[in-house]
Formats: C-alpha cells, sequence, structure tokens
C-alpha cells in the first residue's frame, strides 16, 4: 500500500511510470535517520529567579513554550486534536491512504488544495526532514512523498500504544498555535490564561485544537472584540443562530465543528451528550489580557543576561535552553533600593500635592525633610547596588530610576539606561569609607 501511494505522488512529478521503482528508492535516500527522535528537544524559556528560587525575576525565550508528558495532556485534548487532525491517529501506520488518495484525486481534478498529512506527518514535516525539502520552490510532490515515508519509518520504529503516546506528546509540544504560543500548553496560558490542561472546558481544548491549521488567520485575538466588562470576546452568536446578522467567525465555525465531531463519536475517550454539546456551542471565548514583558529588578536582569550569554557561548542558548537561573538578589532590599531611588531622583520634581502623596504612598515621612531639599538640587537619576563584601553577592541593584516608567523619560533620563553597568560612573571618595570599613574589621589599623 505505502509503495503504492507513492509512486503515484512520485509519477505524477516525474510523468514517467517506468521509472516508479527506481524512484521510490530515490526518496529513501538523504532522509535523516528516525532514531533522531530519540534526541529532539524543543525551545524552552530559560526563567531567572531571587535568591530564594522562589520569585520570578524575568523569563528569556525564542519560543513561548512549555514542554509537558503525555500524563499532563488531558484526553480531552487529545481527542480534540486527534478529531479534526488525524481521527486514524490510533490505528494508522504514520499515514492514512484513504484520505491520501482522496487528497490525490481532488487535487488532479483541481476541487481542492486538501493535504492529508496525519499527525505524524506534520511531526516529521517539522522536525524530522532535510531543510531543503521545506526551502520555498522546493517539489511539494517530492516532498510529501518524503514526508509519507518518513512518517511510515518513525511509525515502525516506534510500535504500539506506546509509540502512538510518545508521538502524540511530541507533537502537542511542537506544533504552532499562533500568537508565539507553541505548543498545547503555552496555547493554553496565552489565549485562556490556564496554566493546567486539565482545567480547559471542552470549548476551550476544541478551539485549541482548531488553530494548528492556519495559526495567523484562525488566531483568537484577532477576531476578539471588547465587551461592555472590559473582556476580550470571540462573539459567537452568529454561528447559533442562522436568521442572525452577525457574522460567524473562522475560530468559532472550527471549533463549533471539532466540538461537533467529539459529539458523533470522533473522540476516543470523550462523549458528550446533546445538553453538553449545545452548551459548549454556546459558551463565550473569552480570551486573557495579553501578557507584557514586565521584569523584576530589570537592570540586574540584563546584567545577567549578559553574563549568562558569555557562560553558555557553547551551549544551548538562554532563549532555548530552559535553565533555571538562581540569582543572589534580595527582593526586600531590591524594594528598598527602588523605593530611595525614586525618593532621589524623582519625587523632588513632582508639585506639591503629588509630592505629599508621592511620600505617603512610599512611606518616606520621616525622610521627607532631606527629600524636599533636593527640590533645589538639578537631580534627575540616581543608581544604587547594594553588594555583600563578605561574599560578593548582589542584594540589590537599580540601574537608572524608573525603568519603566517611560513618563520619565527626558534629556536628563532615560530610565532604561544603566548608569551602574554601562555608565562607567567614577565613585571617588565615596567608596573611601568601604574601604576603610574593611581595614578596619580586618585590624589592619
Amino acid at each position: 500500500m505505502l509503495l503504492g501511494l507513492i509512486a503515484v505522488i512520485a509519477t505524477t512529478t516525474v510523468g514517467v511510470a517506468g521509472a516508479v521503482v527506481a524512484t521510490v528508492d530515490s526518496l529513501e535516500t538523504d532522509l535523516p535517520d528516525v532514531s533522531r527522535f530519540e534526541t529532539l528537544d524543543f525551545a524552552e524559556p530559560s526563567v531567572v529567579y531571587d535568591r530564594t528560587g522562589t520569585i520570578e525575576l524575568a523569563r528569556f525565550e525564542s519560543e513561548r513554550r512549555q514542554v509537558v508528558t503525555f500524563a499532563e495532556i488531558p484526553r480531552l485534548v487529545l481527542d480534540a486534536t486527534i478529531a479534526v487532525e488525524d481521527e486514524t491517529f490510533w490505528e494508522n501506520e504514520g499515514y492514512d491512504p484513504r484520505a491520501i488518495a482522496a487528497a490525490l484525486r481532488e487535487n488532479i481534478q483541481g476541487v481542492s488544495s486538501r493535504g492529508a498529512s496525519t499527525i505524524t506527518q506534520q511531526l516529521v514535516r517539522a522536525r524530522l526532514l532535510p531543510p531543503e525539502l521545506l526551502a520555498p520552490g522546493a517539489d511539494q510532490r517530492i516532498r510529501k512523498a518524503k514526508e509519507i515515508i518518513q512518517a511510515a519509518r518513525l511509525t515502525e520504529a516506534l510500535p504500539g500504544e506506546e509509540g502512538k503516546q510518545r508521538i502524540i506528546t511530541a507533537y502537542l509540544n511542537q506544533i504552532f498555535y499562533g500568537h508565539g504560543a507553541y505548543g498545547v500548553a503555552a496555547a493554553a496560558a496565552v489565549y485562556f490564561g490556564v496554566e493546567d490542561l486539565d482545567d480547559l472546558t471542552p470549548a476551550q481544548a476544541a478551539a485549541l485544537a482548531g488553530l494548528p491549521q492556519s495559526p495567523a488567520t484562525l488566531d483568537l485575538f484577532k477576531h476578539a472584540e471588547e465587551d461592555s466588562r472590559g473582556r476580550l470576546v470571540v462573539p459567537v452568536a452568529g454561528c447559533l443562530d442562522p436568521q442572525d446578522n452577525d457574522p460567524c467567525p473562522a475560530p468559532v465555525a472550527r471549533r463549533n465543528y471539532i466540538l461537533d465531531r467529539i459529539y458523533r463519536g470522533g473522540g476516543r475517550w470523550t462523549r458528550l451528550s446533546e445538553q453538553q454539546l449545545q452548551a459548549a456551542l454556546s459558551e463565550e471565548i473569552v480570551l486573557a489580557p495579553e501578557r507584557q514583558l514586565i521584569f523584576k529588578a530589570p537592570h540586574f536582569v540584563w546584567q545577567v543576561k549578559a553574563q549568562l550569554d558569555r557562560m553558555l557561548v557553547d551551549r544551548e542558548p538562554v532563549e532555548r535552553g530552559g535553565y533555571r537561573v538562581i540569582t543572589s538578589i534580595d527582593m526586600e532590599a531590591q524594594a528598598l533600593a527602588e523605593r530611595y531611588i525614586e525618593a532621589a531622583a524623582v519625587v523632588p520634581h513632582l508639585p506639591g500635592a503629588e509630592f505629599d502623596a508621592a511620600i505617603t504612598r512610599l512611606d518616606l515621612e520621616e525622610d521627607s525633610e532631606w527629600i524636599a531639599a533636593l527640590q533645589q538640587a538639578d537631580i534627575h537619576n540616581a543608581a544604587m547596588a547594594a553588594v555583600d563584601y563578605r561574599t560578593g553577592e548582589v542584594l540589590a541593584y537599580v540601574g537608572s530610576a524608573g525603568y519603566y516608567r517611560e513618563d520619565l523619560a527626558s534629556a536628563e533620563l532615560d530610565p532604561k539606561y544603566d548608569v551602574l553597568g554601562t555608565g562607567f560612573r567614577q565613585p571617588g571618595s565615596t567608596f573611601k569609607p568601604l574601604i576603610y570599613a574593611t581595614a578596619f574589621e580586618e585590624r589592619l589599623f
């Protein structure tokens, strides 16, 4: 069966029936060994923490992804994905002969451009094909034929139920869901703010399962509108009532199609009653607020990033390596440093009522006299580092006042500029007390 299908695909390219056997043999050359599956890795973010390892300061990522195991993937998510992407997944040999034959027939007739790729084929295309086959201008039929061969090889190398579990797990960690989300766990967090896949509703699982077909077109955020409560909602009314004049957004139509497939037995485990189906079809698609990239101790974090880049020059880069980085920063000391930097560089320039409000907000009533005295000074920025002289550990680090305060930006102040790390400021005589204190402690005098 496999050779027959490959022959049909190949001969539509070469146009010579007698060359079928040679063509099939040649298609098998230059394909990567499917044993590479055993060493597949996925780009994961590196997370930077404070000294306790409990407070996240920042994460660096080239792809937003959270890798999950098969045990962490709910059956609902598996059923929704398989129902729409590859209904014969659990039984097929990596490819679906009927779907391929139908796609070939329709393509020849010019009826459609159906792809007919199974889940295994999609995974192979992403990770186990030579790059030149995926380059612009590459022969699509040759790529498809090699893709089928690799999918069959991978399925043979990973036999039985366990093999299928490993393939679907890799697929659900690999696939792109749009809006910067790679893998189903990241997609659940990006679109719905769901951190545990078990918390997904049938409607949410179906909505996610529909996205990989066309992530850019079906991106839920592109179809969302702000409702009266300030929520981002993809409208579903136009998909429920044919008489409704509202349009049916494409991702909602696809979600509903997947729910219907599950209802009609397309899932291996999930069974929806008529009542559950109708509830899922009517469920609003409420999106999570888009995440803003906000670092804690940002100037310090960028110094850590620079040091990591130097340390990891011969290893997986920070953005892909999935490293857990524990730093020396003490967040209580950091908060204190940020508070007094604001008090010295920002508060003195505030007009009367705002000055008083800032003093109260920062709980600086006891310091208000010296802060007020700075109103006469031409000081627009400040920086501070607190270092444990015994260990060299940096406990607090503020490179400029108000890193995220764009309203403070002026000719005198760039809040993002790291005066400590890149300003090359000389401490002058202010450093003498540190030297003298150490000398006294060591009884050098």
